[in-house]
């Protein structure tokens, strides 16, 4: 997970990969998404 900063906002991303493709995943926008609310959608990623 990242936060991609540029000169319209800031948002947060996850780069995952699915079925050998890279993927990218919008979680929402900084700071309305906070880093804990972030987190929590991608708890069951790459760790189970």
């Amino acid at each position: 997970m990242y936060l991609l900063v540029n000169t319209v906002g800031k948002y947060w991303r996850v780069h995952y990969r699915f079925a050998d493709k890279h993927k990218t995943l919008a979680l929402g926008v900084y700071p309305d998404v906070g880093l804990a609310k972030g987190r929590a959608p991608g708890q069951g990623g790459a760790q189970d």
